[in-house]
This record gives C-alpha cells, structure tokens and sequence, in this order.
C-alpha cells in the first residue's frame, strides 16, 4: 500500500519552490566564482594547491544547478513544480505572467536536455560535448532562469497572500572570504 498523498497548500508550494531557487541561486554563485576568467585568474594558485577539493566543488555546484533548477519546472502533476502553481492560477495572473513563464520554460528545455543526458542519466550515444553542444545553453541563461523563477514565485506568493521573499544569504562573499583566507594562507606556506 503507498502512503496517502498529502498534497500541498499553493503558499506552501511558492515558499518550497522558492526555497529551491534560492538554493541553485547560491550555488551559481559559488560555480561562477570558480569558473569566471577573472576570478579564476586570481585564484587560479590557490584552486590548484587544494584540485581534489576545488575539481569536485566546482561539479558538485554545477551538478546542483542543474539538478534543482530541472525540479522546479518539470511537468509532472505530483511533484512540487513552477507549472503546477501556473497553471492553478487566475486568468489574469497567468497572463500576466505568460512571458516570463514561456521565457523560463524554454531556457529549462536546455537544463533538461543536460539532466537528462549527462546529469542525471547519462547518454550511451552521446559524448559529453556534444551532450552541451545539443543544450546550446550560456552561463547568462541560467542566471535569467533563476532570476525569472524567483520572480514568478514572488508574483505568486503576491497574488496569494500579499507577500514577496527577499534573499539575504550571499554565497559569493563568503566563497571570496573563504578563497582570500586559503590564498593568504597558500602565499604564507610558499614563503
């Protein structure tokens, strides 16, 4: 016998949703750190003098992105996802939201083809580069799908009960603090 559903309320649904945008918000944070020109520049030393710990990191938060952000917009009705609470909409809320919601599901077709080719299964015909080359998705296109998701969650926590979330957790400064104290450190061992 399986357990008895418990489905969710629509605010308990927004703050769950929200909740998970923060979380690949905060994790693409940390991956751009890593992986921009200019920030890997300048701590290119200190990522190498600790590879094993940075090399799984960086595929770690990669993996995180594009694991949650899936979640957040696949199309199953018994899963906690962005389409359930649009769908479940007004009229003129769905309207109003209809840009950003087929912005956003077009940018998640991209993640579902990484998930679902490389991430979370992995393809038998596909080699990982031609897996990304299929994608064809940028570093921007995941910064505007979770910046659209929260936004649309905000819409929807709005339209429920006047509410809106702010977000006061910032991986980046302390990914800096945390890379500028091992730097220091590295710079104080070479000596």
């Amino acid at each position: 016998m399986s357990p008895k559903a418990n489905p969710k309320s629509r605010k308990e649904l927004i703050k769950q949703l929200h909740d998970s945008a923060l979380a690949a918000d905060l994790h693409q944070r940390i991956y751009w750190i890593y992986k921009n020109k200019d920030d890997r520049a300048k701590y290119v030393d200190t990522l190498n003098s600790y590879l094993g710990f940075f090399a799984s990191s960086i595929q770690a938060h990669f993996v995180a992105i594009v694991v949650i952000l899936y979640a957040i917009y696949e199309d199953r009705h018994d899963t906690v996802n962005v389409g359930r609470l649009y769908e479940g909409a007004s009229a003129g809320l769905k309207a109003s939201l209809n840009a950003d919601y087929a912005r956003a599901k077009a940018i998640w077709r991209k993640i579902a083809i990484l998930r679902n080719n490389h991430v979370g299964h992995v393809s038998d015909s596909l080699g990982i580069d031609a897996v990304f080359q299929l994608a064809n998705i940028t570093y921007d296109e995941i910064k505007e799908l979770i910046e659209l998701t929260k936004k649309l969650l905000n819409s929807f926590s709005y339209a429920e009960d006047r509410s809106s979330f702010t977000d006061s957790l910032d991986s980046a400064k302390d990914t800096y603090r945390l890379l500028d104290s091992l730097s220091k450190s590295f710079r104080t061992n070479a000596i």
